[in-house]
């Protein structure tokens, strides 16, 4: 991608016109990047990161990198804290639905404390997803098209499960393929039928 000297893409738009990540712009430290025909911008400061963008590329979401990390937004080059879970909390976003309006990721429940899958919305704020039963950790990797459908995985009694997270249901477990041991959810389609990730 050019200038900066080194970058680490971590995901793109919908529609493929955009990739966001983050940038090296040696001597001086980099941070998110938004990259597009060919032109690069460092969007956010030093040591931040850029995660997802959504359909158009009109909002991107990741995190500070310096301190007690934060997630953030970007709305058309405009920069928005989403906040934690505790005050004085961390917290990282790592996708955003199709349309932006809804964002999830992982937060920490105190200050220094274990992370758990939340979703944010402008009307609602961030929210915990909570963990699957006897789990004490969990994390949202994916979110559908309209933010209502949400996969990732959580620890559980079991071992570590992906889940899938709807208002309706809640978080459900998938399960784990024949014969293993773990499942972890990466990603969901846009209509949110559709889960994909490891075990």
């Amino acid at each position: 991608f050019g200038a900066p000297n080194s970058t680490t893409p971590y995901g793109s738009s919908g529609d493929g016109s955009t990739v966001v990540g983050q940038g090296d712009s040696y001597p001086t430290s980099g941070g998110a990047f938004r990259w597009s025909s060919g032109d690069i911008q460092i969007i956010g400061g030093s040591g931040w990161f850029a995660t997802a963008a959504n359909f158009d590329a009109s909002v991107i979401v990741g995190a500070t990198g310096s301190g007690n990390r934060q997630a953030v937004r970007w709305v058309n080059g405009g920069q928005q804290t989403l906040g934690s879970l505790a005050p004085g909390a961390s917290s990282t976003a790592l996708a955003v639905s199709g349309d932006g309006l809804t964002v999830v990721g992982e937060a920490a429940t105190s200050f220094g404390g274990g992370q758990v899958a939340f979703r944010w919305s402008s009307g609602g704020g961030m929210q915990s997803l909570g963990t699957l039963a006897g789990g004490n950790a969990s994390w949202a990797n994916g979110v559908s098209g309209d933010g209502s459908a949400i996969v990732g995985a959580s620890t559980a009694t079991e071992g570590l499960r992906a889940f899938r997270w709807t208002v309706a249901i809640g978080m459900e477990s998938l399960g784990v393929l024949a014969g293993g041991s773990y499942s972890s959810a990466t990603a969901i389609s846009a209509d949110g039928r559709v889960v994909v990730g490891f075990g």
